[in-house]
Order: C-alpha cells, then structure tokens, then sequence
C-alpha cells in the first residue's frame, strides 16, 4: 500500500491536515517515500511512521516541523543521512531512527537541541 494516497487522501476529505498535531500510521505496510509534502503539516507534533516499509531518504526540508516533539520513524528502509535541518524542530525531544539504513553521521548541531532527551539510532 502506498501511504501517500492515504496521506493525499485524507487531506482531501478532512479538509486539510495542516492543524494536525498527531499522524500515526505506524504498522501499516506502507511502501515509497515520506512525500515533501509533509512539511506542511505545520502543526505537528507527533509523527509516527513506525514498522512499514517506507524507503529513500528523509525530507531534506524536515526541519519546517518546528513544533514537532516525537518523530518516530523506525523499522523502515530509509536511507540517507539525517538532514541537518532537524535542528530547526527546537521543541523535539525524542527521534527514533533506528533500524533502518541510516548513514550514522550526526549533523554536529545536534548537541544544541535543547529539548532532544533521545535520539534512537540503533541497528543502522
């Protein structure tokens, strides 16, 4: 299953999904791409794309998410690095990553985040 259609789907009949704060579609086994479109969930705060099979790599532009605090994407295949614009989402305090094909580089503002209480990056 694709999860963009689900995604591009529900935005049409809920009217929009930009006041979300929270997507779960963890366990879904959801193929493709995290679509750029994502970014304009500006209100987010809890993404959960946990246990699919989403693959490529993370939105460059992942870092819009300012008000995001849980971004849990593990058990994927994404690949790639983590975009150095995560240190835009100053009120995240927990990424998981892990056991995907991360590319374990950290980008170095990181350490910066003042709220980042756990960055999960095992089995990359």
């Amino acid at each position: 299953m694709r999860w963009r259609t689900i995604l591009l789907g529900t935005t049409q009949v809920c009217g929009g999904w930009s006041y979300s704060s929270v997507l779960n579609l963890a366990d879904n086994k959801l193929t493709g791409s995290i679509p750029p479109s994502i970014v304009n969930l500006n209100r987010l705060m809890h993404l959960e794309l946990s246990n699919n099979q989403i693959s490529a790599e993370l939105p460059s532009d992942l870092g819009k998410l300012s008000m995001m605090s849980r971004c849990l994407l593990n058990q994927n295949q994404l690949t790639g690095s983590i975009p150095a614009s995560i240190v835009g989402i100053y009120r995240l305090a927990d990424l998981d990553l892990s056991m995907n094909k991360i590319s374990v580089s950290i980008p170095e503002q990181i350490v910066s985040m003042p709220v980042l209480s756990t960055l999960n990056l095992d089995s990359n």
